[in-house]
């Protein structure tokens, strides 16, 4: 922790956060591109490997 404070002390206020840290004025979203296709969701659309 004490890295992480001379780093920001440093280089400005905020340059080194933790992953899941969000700002008051900023909300989460996840971007639409990497959205998974819903395969398991539905017993029909489970891919099946024929040998």
């Amino acid at each position: 922790m004490r890295i992480l404070d001379k780093i920001n002390s440093i280089a400005g206020k905020n340059t080194i956060q933790f992953g899941r840290q969000i700002h008051k004025n900023q909300s989460w979203q996840m971007r639409r591109e990497n959205l998974s296709p819903a395969y398991t969701t539905r017993w029909a659309d489970i891919p099946v490997a024929i040998s």
